[in-house]
């Protein structure tokens, strides 16, 4: 290290004294004092890489502030936000699926408030079903004299695969749906 960067090494201020300014005051009034800490050091170590690496002026205690609160900030917001899907795929699993109508994200949000019988028979007071409420609607829906509901696409189709392979059959999986087409036209074949 030549004399230059040391000498702005040693110009950084110490934590402790960006934590003695008001502005660091204010920071550990507004976060944690281990997460303002946390930031400050990721900060310091910041600038004393850039200043090893490419020299440059030592910020000033209130740009240093600033970096960490910025570093705060960002840590305080939510990661997942809405995006508009420009993609073309309707039910786009990497952005949630489907969005719900205005009515059932209502009805999430009030049963999110408190507890609920999510998995629990209110009129026997023992654990329930999760499908308790939709297996009926299904059944009504499509006729069918037994329903059930999964949270996925790839477990609703092992589901009515293992059904229609039946008793004894197998259902051949790849990630490949080219690997899984081979496998059952071999399967065809041999048994022909």
């Amino acid at each position: 290290m030549d004399g230059l960067a040391g000498t702005r090494l040693r110009a950084l201020p110490q934590l402790q004294r960006l934590l003695e300014l008001p502005e660091g005051r204010s920071l550990t009034e507004d976060f944690p004092r281990v997460a303002v800490v946390e930031a400050l050091r990721t900060v310091l170590d910041e600038v004393r890489t850039a200043l090893r690496l490419s020299g440059g002026a030592v910020p000033d205690p209130l740009a240093l502030l600033g970096r960490a609160r910025a570093t705060l900030d960002a840590a305080q917001s939510p990661c997942v936000r809405r995006v508009i899907n420009a993609t073309g795929i309707v039910l786009h699993t990497n952005l949630g699926r489907a969005p719900l109508a205005p009515e059932v994200a209502k009805a999430v949000a009030e049963a999110a408030r408190g507890y609920c019988n999510i998995e629990f028979d209110l009129e026997t007071g023992e654990r329930g079903s999760r499908t308790q409420g939709i297996e009926p609607l299904l059944q009504r829906l499509t006729g069918a004299e037994a329903a059930f509901a999964v949270n996925n696409c790839a477990a609703a189709v092992l589901l009515a695969l293992s059904g229609l392979a039946g008793e004894g059959g197998g259902v051949a999986r790849s990630s490949s749906p080219a690997a899984s087409w081979w496998r059952s036209a071999a399967g065809s074949a041999s048994r022909t």
